[in-house]
């Protein structure tokens, strides 16, 4: 779990992603809005669609948990399914 969180922020850091530690759970909340922005979206859900279509990748948007501007990502996976996700993300 500790390398996953570590790739996690790693992740958010390449991307330029405002990423929380996780506190020990496989879920991250990492605000998206500044990326929601710069890419001409307008809320975290039409990102998580955005997300879903370009990239193949699933993220929960942060208003479903009452969080706008954020989007849930779980890192209870692979890590190279982790390292798939971070090129995806850093592609944008």
């Amino acid at each position: 779990l500790h390398v996953r969180s570590r790739r996690q922020r790693q992740m958010c850091k390449e991307t330029g992603i405002e990423c929380p530690r996780s506190g020990g759970a496989f879920y991250s909340f990492p605000k998206v809005q500044g990326l929601i922005e710069r890419i001409g979206l307008k809320d975290d859900v039409e990102f998580s669609t955005y997300c879903l279509e370009k990239l193949s990748l699933a993220v929960v948007p942060g208003s479903a948990f009452g969080a706008p501007g954020y989007v849930r990502l779980s890192f209870a996976t692979s890590m190279d399914n982790i390292k798939l996700s971070v090129e995806k993300l850093a592609s944008i």
